[in-house]
């Protein structure tokens, strides 16, 4: 009867695992999902009032204004950041990564980190030909591409924002992904324990196989089937 007793016990722990691997894999695709989505969707947003001051350089750049020599940029910047609060910061980018102008206005010596340079360039990051973006350190920056009068790329809006404006791993809803995880498997556990020691399902010195597959599968099936009304419920 000890040897039952432990083979119950060794179920009981694989269900844990296989119950905790099994939401966890799921819950994580489906917040990585969401959270794609959700930041695309953020940066399109963003984009319409970007669009509209790439609109305004461009207009002067069409009609003989020069880039590296435009004198109001931080006005046209400053315009942007009042239209987007949560905008840490604005930059005008060459395609080479040089800075060129920023809020405060002209920018000599600055240049964005190489890890930056593809996005600059819409080849990382990209959501369209025009439009790309990328977490990097402590901010996220947004790249718009602005051509001059003969549609080549002459610079980019770079829009700089804090990470934590974005949905990342550790975002709020990662966390009650957890604890909605840790209480499923506490109950799943608890109703497997039931199952195994209180029923006569596993009454007998004889273990059967087919038996704990079965109520493996029901258990499991139950507390996956929860784990995703879950997700479907704080992502939709």
């Amino acid at each position: 009867m000890t040897g039952v007793k432990r083979v119950h016990g060794r179920i009981l722990f694989m269900a844990l695992g296989l119950l905790i691997v099994i939401m966890s894999f799921t819950g994580l695709v489906s917040y990585m999902t969401f959270a794609d989505n959700y930041n695309d969707s953020l940066v399109n947003t963003y984009a319409v009032a970007g669009n509209e001051t790439v609109r305004k350089i461009e207009y002067a750049l069409h009609y003989g204004k020069p880039i590296d020599n435009y004198y109001g940029m931080n006005d046209t910047l400053m315009e942007l950041k009042a239209l987007i609060p949560e905008l840490y910061q604005a930059c005008i980018v060459a395609p080479n990564g040089d800075i060129l102008y920023d809020l405060s206005g002209f920018v000599r010596d600055s240049s964005l980190p190489d890890e930056l340079l593809k996005a600059n360039v819409f080849e990382q990051g990209a959501i369209n030909d025009n439009l790309s973006y990328q977490f990097y350190e402590e901010n996220v920056y947004m790249f718009i591409r602005i051509t001059d009068n003969t549609a080549q790329h002459v610079a980019s809006l770079s829009m700089i924002f804090p990470q934590n404006t974005f949905l990342q791993l550790n975002s709020h809803y990662t966390k009650q992904l957890v604890v909605y995880l840790a209480g499923i498997a506490v109950i799943a556990l608890l109703l497997l324990s039931f199952i195994v020691f209180k029923t006569k399902l596993f009454a007998q010195d004889k273990i059967n196989n087919k038996k704990i597959l079965i109520t493996l599968i029901a258990v499991i099936g139950a507390a996956q089937l929860v784990y995703s009304g879950i997700n479907y419920s704080l992502f939709k």
